[in-house]
């Protein structure tokens, strides 16, 4: 009976996340896109794993892409994990 309220919280807790999952592709593709890309710069812009992302595309780009491109480079990189998030 225990697992049974357990799994009852589970998907009332989850219910709210659920909902806005399906909220969101209801929306039209582009909007659905403003939506990912507007979650990664929020992600971006709260620093989250900021030094792991610049470190690792230093590693990869540092001979061929300038400290701004690997700036931008960042800040794309950001949007497609919101995309990728949301979808």
């Amino acid at each position: 009976m225990r697992w049974l309220f357990r799994s009852l919280v589970t998907q009332l807790a989850l219910a709210p996340v659920m909902l806005f999952c399906h909220a969101l592709h209801a929306l039209p593709r582009p909007a659905f896109r403003l939506a990912g890309e507007g979650l990664g710069r929020l992600l971006h812009g709260c620093g989250f794993r900021r030094k792991i992302v610049a470190g690792n595309l230093q590693l990869a780009y540092a001979s061929e892409l300038s400290s701004t491109s690997l700036a931008e480079l960042s800040g794309l990189v950001y949007r497609n994990i919101g995309c990728t998030f949301l979808e």
